[in-house]
């Protein structure tokens, strides 16, 4: 069946973004603030939670796996259970009342099994995933806006600044979008800086600049 999982695919695309989960564990609902905006500091309205890690992420995606409603709901009731959410056993205390109006407290009782109710949510915090997941295709990586959601499209920015600064190699004639001569220069890749690269022009000339004014010449 179809599931969500975390993912830190396309994470970055939005300046708020997070990822804490594992890498492709399921994911649940998280508790929401009320009042709370989507974009707000405590995210709540647009993550998601990793049932097995108890830890957040604001990208999920589809994927096909081979397991029931019945194990998905085991799952969600495992981390309610183990972030405190619910509990299999209760002590409850009461008092007796005599003829006489006289209250004598009774000893406490330890109740074992999930309350309805609890089994329910985590029922109910099952279906909820699978429906959300049936409305998307499997490998699609989706965002939470409150009670929206949207595929995402694309990697993200720092993955796609990641691979162009990986693409020069040392020796290599590209170009150099010059901002201040606005024209394209013939340089060649020297060394390859965190932020900044270090090109030569056909004079000797050396230029520190960053990635975003260099191309591969096609």
């Amino acid at each position: 069946m179809k599931v969500l999982t975390a993912t830190q695919s396309t994470q970055g695309q939005r300046k708020n973004d997070f990822f804490k989960a594992r890498e492709g564990e399921i994911v649940g609902f998280v508790s929401e603030c009320d009042g709370e905006a989507v974009d707000g500091k405590c995210g709540c309205k647009r993550c998601m939670v990793g049932v097995a890690s108890g830890s957040v992420t604001t990208t999920m995606k589809v994927e096909e796996r081979d397991v029931t409603i019945g194990e998905l709901e085991k799952m969600m009731l495992d981390y309610l259970v183990s972030s405190g959410w619910i509990t299999k056993e209760r002590t409850v205390t009461g008092t007796q009342v005599d003829s006489d109006g006289v209250e004598t407290p009774l000893p406490a009782v330890t109740l074992k099994g999930y309350l309805e109710e609890d089994l329910k949510w985590a029922r109910n915090m099952a279906l909820d995933v699978a429906e959300i997941a049936r409305g998307f295709e499997v490998g699609m990586v989706i965002e939470k806006r409150g009670a929206t959601y949207r595929e995402r499209h694309g990697e993200s920015e720092h993955a796609a600044r990641d691979a162009h600064r990986q693409s020069f190699k040392n020796g290599e004639v590209i170009l150099f979008h010059h901002p201040e001569l606005k024209t394209d220069i013939i340089v060649t890749f020297e060394k390859r800086n965190p932020k900044m690269a270090v090109v030569i022009d056909e004079n000797g000339k050396r230029y520190r600049v960053a990635y975003c004014f260099l191309s591969k010449i096609v």
